[in-house]
């Protein structure tokens, strides 16, 4: 089952809830072991009669239809409006990219006869690999004349226009073929004489890294990739418009987050400076609660014999002093500080 759905694109148990809705009968756990081993299995279940059904059932993995903006769908329903990329049956004229490749291929060719070491790698002058140079340089040609800058990144090449940029490159496909185990491999897994190894398809794709507006693989199943090109170049551009709507997107989040930020600052001082306005107003009120004890006791004191004291005088302006010291209603200064209500900057400029 598992290995089914990895070829079907789907997970073992989608494929199995599939056929347990259609009524397919499936191999138990630990038949395909047993059937390797020589034991025996039983008889292999016969289908169910297909009576008023369809004797046909299609699996296939889920696509998520992507979140598309108006100027993406524009520029890749214009996809059939654009002209055909001459592709060139040689490289007397690539692309500096390309021909900096060739340059460099070149130079490690001739190191090799001088040095007498041989040459290693892919041959670009010939086969599958010059025409990946071919359709790359073409690639290359169509994204510039539409005003794109192109350059390389180690391995991948770089449409960029303005901050934003992607990547994409040319390759061979490779498949996996069964064949059988080394002598090595056998050591390890004696039970399994035939392995699955990846080998080189003939063919070439088209991969863009990190593509989440349209298909991010081109491949050769139904057409060449020459006559996709203009779909490819298509497909670029709008991923370059996906990502600068993207990254406008990210930064008007960023500024509305800033300016939340910003705004929950000012709410908070202008709570802490109405917590100390509140703190002061009790204060104040606790003094002038003091003085007033004071100024019954100095008033009591003034009545009584003590009065009579040379000395009592002068204790009086000092204790009358104090008083009016303590007391927050008989300074020069309000006892109380004004604090208007909090407004937010919204508010400010609309009252402004």
């Amino acid at each position: 089952m598992l290995t089914i759905a990895r070829e079907l694109g789907v997970s073992d148990v989608g494929l199995a809830k599939a056929c347990r809705a259609h009524q397919v009968p499936t191999p138990p756990r630990g038949y395909w072991a047993k059937l390797k081993a020589g034991k025996s299995v039983g008889k292999r279940p016969r289908l169910p009669a297909c009576v008023g059904k369809a004797n046909r059932i299609v699996i296939a993995p889920a696509i998520k239809s992507p979140v598309r903006s108006q100027a993406v769908r524009a520029v890749l329903d214009a996809v059939a409006d654009q002209p055909e990329i001459p592709i060139p049956h040689d490289l007397r004229n690539p692309h500096p990219i390309v021909k900096t490749w060739l340059d460099q291929d070149a130079a490690t060719r001739v190191r090799a006869r001088r040095e007498g070491w041989g040459a290693s790698g892919e041959d670009l002058r010939h086969g599958l690999a010059h025409r990946r140079l071919r359709l790359t340089s073409a690639l290359l040609k169509a994204l510039v004349a539409r005003g794109l800058v192109v350059d390389q990144a180690y391995t991948w090449l770089t449409a960029r226009r303005g901050e934003d940029k992607v990547e994409f490159r040319f390759s061979e496909r490779t498949q996996f073929v069964p064949r059988p185990a080394t002598d090595y491999e056998l050591r390890w897994a004696p039970e399994r004489t035939m392995v699955r190894s990846a080998q080189p398809a003939g063919d070439l794709i088209l991969s863009i890294r990190d593509c989440r507006n349209a298909a991010g693989v081109f491949r050769e199943t139904n057409y060449p990739l020459e006559t996709q090109l203009p779909r490819i170049v298509v497909t670029l551009e709008a991923e370059l418009i996906h990502r600068e709507e993207r990254r406008l997107e990210r930064a008007r989040e960023e500024e509305a987050y800033r300016l939340r930020q910003a705004e929950a600052r000012r709410r908070d001082a202008h709570a802490a400076a109405e917590r100390a306005l509140e703190t002061r107003l009790l204060q104040e009120a606790s003094r002038h609660a003091q003085a007033g004890q004071l100024r019954a006791y100095l008033a009591a004191a003034d009545q009584a014999t003590m009065a009579a004291d040379p000395a009592y005088p002068a204790w009086r302006a000092w204790a009358q002093r104090r008083l009016e010291a303590l007391d927050p209603l008989t300074g020069v200064q309000p006892p109380f500080a004004l604090l208007g209500p909090y407004q937010s900057e919204e508010t400010q400029e609309t009252h402004a």
